[in-house]
């Protein structure tokens, strides 16, 4: 009985080591084989946790049936699933996304083998301006009166207690006429890995809607993360606080680079847009109003996507990004990229200027894109040119979204070799985007719907926005002239004034209501329309047309710096006191 059952064992013994993953041993070598053959093979670690695009060198021990390091040994590599995890034939592995792989190896017969768990890691922007100041803001947060909320933000490298990274939350009243903001307390910085994180706590004395603000001053490049704010209950409020989604719902002021992980930021170098070159004394140069070409926010920029467009249709299309705008453009264009970028960066300053002037942004509208097979929402403002839209241009009123026809495309890029405008149906465009102001300059009363300034604001704001971009303002150039038309009708009016031409809106109200504006921002200054369009915002609803009228004239004489109605009044004939 004893000998049976030792039998036994013995034979459950053999079995067991024959399902390991190293090779069983015999009795000596066979013919043809090495006299020591490697029997086992290790991975180092077995089990690792890696976020996406973190790489890591996982190392091989082969050992031979007498238990000594084989070295020299070639191995085998191979991931079980090579979209979550890569792996090179010297065992350096790298995340690619979120899931679970298996790393096997193999030498000689015998295996080994390492489990490997990939996390979705946070975003970072990466702030390409390290001589001077830097700000990443959020808009318009719901906040509580008496709730006391803890602001903080994730920073790369060493970070101090002192004024180089400043937390504050703008807040949704002003004080002695100055937007109001609150100044963090309890401030503390924690480490977690590379990162530094710095809070503050805020109380907010009121309800309303506060904006976070970051501001920097470093002597780096650093990188931002993981941003929250949240209250007692530690909801956080800050939407994509972890930058997962690019840039999406921030807003930032300098160079700004946005990428899916700190590993890739670490791999990619800061660049710096590199000089233009062409002759400015006929193509006009693209620079912010810091001599400095506006950046590209690359999170899709160069790409080749499918565009949905405003009607359904589905387009190919090149992506251009700059640091407010992403300019589409078909694959068939007939410029260059270097001219596109050149547009679209001049098409971005457009749009910086309405942002400027008007103080208020458009609601982002979601524009769906298929990139690589897959379908995603894309939230930045875009401007597309396609086969077909509503008209030459067509535009959403309040909120983004642009689009061209090709035949307008081709207009803009040969005025752009020409040295001129870049035809300006971007801009008038952009206009409906940023027509924020019905409330306060139109009447809702059905019946009192003819008298608007919608088109009259996207037109002469579009031609700003062109200039503001470097197109020219002399005689000869199609806008400049149709902008001289807008004059003209404002002369006409003047020399014999009836509001019931404006009431009755129209080609000619367009006109009237667009001279008014050319002729106050001539007397008074660049700088009216701005302070014209802030104090718009500081009106109450318009009721109906007169209420709407007055507000126009409190709002100019507000920006004028002088009481203007007794001029609306007598000299143009407005209906107010």
């Amino acid at each position: 009985m004893r000998l049976a059952v030792g039998r036994l064992l013995l034979a459950a013994v053999l079995s067991v080591a024959c399902s390991e993953t190293t090779k069983a041993p015999d009795s000596g070598p066979g013919e043809g084989e090495a006299p020591n053959p490697i029997t086992s093979v290790r991975l180092t670690p077995d089990t690792l946790t890696l976020e996406t695009d973190q790489d890591t060198v996982l190392v091989a021990t082969a050992r031979t049936r007498s238990g000594t390091i084989a070295s020299g040994t070639v191995f085998a590599w191979q991931s079980s699933d090579t979209t979550v995890l890569r792996v090179t034939s010297s065992g350096r592995v790298t995340g690619v996304a979120a899931g679970s792989a298996v790393v096997n190896i193999s030498a000689e017969g015998a295996s080994g083998q390492a489990h490997v768990t990939v996390r979705k890691g946070l975003g970072v922007v990466r702030i390409e301006n390290p001589a001077g100041y830097s700000s990443l803001l959020q808009a318009n947060i719901p906040l509580r009166q008496g709730v006391t909320y803890l602001l903080s933000v994730a920073i790369s490298g060493r970070v101090t207690l002192s004024d180089d990274v400043y937390l504050g939350l703008l807040a949704p009243f002003s004080i002695n006429g100055v937007r109001g903001e609150l100044q963090a307390t309890d401030v503390k910085l924690r480490a977690a890995g590379v990162w530094t994180y710095k809070e503050g706590r805020f109380t907010v004395p009121q309800d309303g809607l506060y904006s976070p603000l970051i501001a920097l001053q470093p002597p780096r490049n650093p990188m931002l993360t993981d941003v929250r704010l949240a209250g007692p209950d530690s909801v956080n409020l800050i939407r994509n606080g972890r930058l997962e989604k690019g840039l999406a719902r921030w807003t930032y002021g300098v160079p700004s680079r946005w990428f899916p992980s700190v590993y890739r930021a670490l791999q990619s170098p800061v660049t710096s847009p590199p000089p233009p070159t062409r002759d400015t004394s006929r193509q006009l140069r693209c620079t912010s109003g810091r001599g400095a070409a506006l950046p590209p926010a690359t999170v899709l920029d160069g790409r080749r996507v499918r565009y949905r467009g405003f009607f359904g249709a589905w387009e190919n299309v090149t992506v251009y990004e700059d640091s407010l705008i992403t300019l589409m453009v078909p694959d068939t264009t007939s410029a260059s990229s270097t001219e596109v970028r050149e547009i679209a960066c001049r098409l971005n300053q457009s749009w910086l200027y309405y942002l400027n002037s008007t103080g208020r942004a458009p609601a982002p509208r979601v524009t769906m894109l298929e990139v690589d097979g897959t379908t995603v929402p894309y939230q930045r403002p875009v401007l597309a040119v396609v086969l077909s839209t509503c008209g030459a241009g067509c535009g959403f009123i309040g909120t983004t979204g642009i689009e061209v026809g090709r035949g307008i495309w081709s207009e803009t890029v040969a005025n752009y070799r020409a040295g001129m405008e870049t035809r300006a149906v971007f801009e008038y465009e952009m206009g409906r985007n940023f027509w924020l102001f019905g409330r306060e300059l139109h009447s809702p009363l059905p019946a009192e719907q003819s008298y608007h300034l919608a088109t009259a604001f996207a037109t002469i704001m579009g031609h700003l926005a062109g200039v503001a971009a470097g197109a020219p303002t002399s005689r000869g150039n199609e806008n400049v002239e149709w902008l001289q038309t807008f004059r003209e009708g404002f002369q006409y009016y003047v020399a014999d004034p009836d509001f019931t031409d404006l009431i009755q809106g129209g080609s000619l109200g367009e006109k009237i209501h667009g001279g008014v504006w050319l002729h106050l921002h001539d007397k008074y200054g660049p700088g009216f329309l701005g302070r014209f369009f802030r104090a718009v915002t500081q009106q109450p609803a318009a009721v109906n047309r007169d209420a709407a009228a007055l507000n126009f004239v409190r709002a100019a004489s507000s920006a004028a710096g002088e009481d203007l109605a007794p001029w609306f009044r007598s000299a143009l004939k407005y209906p107010v006191p």
